[in-house]
C-alpha cells in the first residue's frame, strides 16, 4: 500500500523562517538546558516545543524550533 501524495505547504514569503527538529544528548549537568536555549535565543530562534528526558546519567533533549532567515 502507498500513501497518497500530499502537497508541500505553499510558502508565501520568499525568506520565511525554517522549521527544524533539534536533538541533543549528553551527560547531564546543571544548566545544560539553559545553555542550549540561551544560544538559540541569541540567534533569534523561536522554540515551539520542548521534550526532555533523563536516561541514567544522560540528558535527552528534543526541540521543535523556528530558525529565522540567514541563520545557519
Amino acid at each position: 500500500s502507498t500513501l497518497p501524495h500530499l502537497p508541500e505547504p505553499v510558502d508565501d514569503e520568499l525568506h520565511s523562517a525554517t522549521g527544524v527538529v533539534l536533538t541533543a544528548v549528553g551527560r547531564n549537568r546543571a544548566g545544560v538546558l539553559a545553555e542550549v536555549t540561551g544560544c538559540l535565543a541569541r540567534h533569534g530562534v523561536n522554540v515551539h516545543n520542548v521534550s526532555q528526558k533523563m536516561v541514567e546519567d544522560f540528558f535527552h533533549l528534543v526541540l521543535v524550533i523556528e530558525v529565522p532567515p540567514g541563520v545557519a
